[in-house]
């Protein structure tokens, strides 16, 4: 639900009330002598309260705070190094085998609390898609050719 907020004490909106209604009560009704009748009179007292009123209290800054939730799932980013020196490492049928699978396992228990984005990294930086998994993705990219350029030789050939 939205809040007005002034920043200034409170006493200030009573002063601009009342100086409001002192001003519209003194310019209206200040004479006993009947120029417009008394319907218009109070009518235009009340237009001229207000009127006051609301320039006197804008004076003052209000502004409106609304407060909102939304609740949002974090973003976690999983990533692997999927380098050569891990693959030339002598552990590295623990790598292809069952870290990828654990790793597989951890980002689906993850995915239960938050949005998950997966990520290789080594000679180049591969997001797998939404329900791609690291094991069955290290698999079929074992059967494409690679080059040892990485992306290093790609910015040096570009540059120069």
């Amino acid at each position: 639900m939205p809040d007005l907020f002034t920043g200034q004490p409170a006493w200030l909106i009573i002063i601009c009330l009342l100086s409001a209604g002192g001003y519209a009560i003194g310019l209206y009704f200040r004479e006993i002598k009947n120029e417009f009748p008394v319907y218009l009179k109070f009518i235009l007292g009340i237009v001229r309260f207000v009127s006051i009123f609301l320039i006197s209290f804008m004076l003052l800054s209000p502004f409106i705070r609304s407060i909102s939730k939304e609740n949002e799932k974090p973003l976690i980013i999983f990533a692997v190094d999927d380098s050569q020196s891990v693959l030339l490492n002598s552990d590295s049928t623990n790598y292809k085998e069952a870290f990828l699978r654990d790793a597989d396992h951890l980002s689906a228990k993850l995915s239960e609390i938050g949005d998950i984005r997966q990520y290789l990294f080594g000679d180049k930086l591969v997001q797998l898609k939404q329900g791609d998994n690291f094991y069955v993705w290290r698999i079929h990219s074992s059967f494409l050719p690679t080059g040892k350029s990485g992306i290093f030789f790609s910015i040096f050939r570009t540059s120069g």
